[in-house]
């Protein structure tokens, strides 16, 4: 191999590298600012929609944990147990926990279905028309928004995230 192909491997070989490490750093961004969108969407449970709505606004004064995520997401799936045991330790603090099924590339029998398997007890809500995606522009599932008493969104992150992490920003608005 001629020196010139060599340090050409190299060098893709290290651009790759750098390319795969700002993904992975965009994927678990953290923000926060910003005052909370309202919005109204029907509700879905394990039978599917039921024919009401709910708006964010209905929950302003109280801290309100968004979960925006997609049955067919492995990581959603994953954080389920996760969600759950917040969900044990904060609703009788206050928090209101809310979960935004999105419609992309899947249906409400599915989502249902998701909501049953997984015996998810807290308000869900579902994104028919991806107007929720949109509006907090949602790019990866999980994607996880507290917002606080005023209604300002006080935390976002996105992907799998820990206990700790999301019980600590709880813990701080209340």
């Amino acid at each position: 191999m001629k020196r010139s192909q060599r340090n050409v491997i190299i060098a893709s070989v290290v651009l790759i590298f750098i390319a795969g490490i700002l993904l992975l750093t965009l994927q678990g961004q953290q923000s926060s600012g910003g005052q909370a969108i309202d919005l109204q969407l029907p509700v879905i449970n394990a039978n599917g929609l039921t024919g009401s709505t709910a708006r964010l606004s209905d929950f302003k004064g109280n801290v309100i944990f968004l979960e925006f995520a997609v049955e067919w997401c492995p990581h959603c799936r994953n954080m389920v147990g996760t969600i759950s045991q917040l969900y044990n330790n904060f609703h009788n603090k206050g928090v209101v926990f809310i979960t935004i099924m999105l419609s992309a590339n899947t249906d409400i029998n599915k989502t249902a279905q998701f909501i049953k398997q997984y015996g998810i007890t807290w308000l869900s809500l579902y994104d028919i028309n991806g107007e929720a995606q949109t509006k907090y522009n949602i790019q990866y599932t999980p994607t996880f928004i507290i917002i606080d008493k005023n209604f300002n969104i006080s935390y976002k992150t996105e992907g799998e995230t820990s206990y700790d992490t999301l019980a600590n920003q709880l813990s701080k608005l209340l």
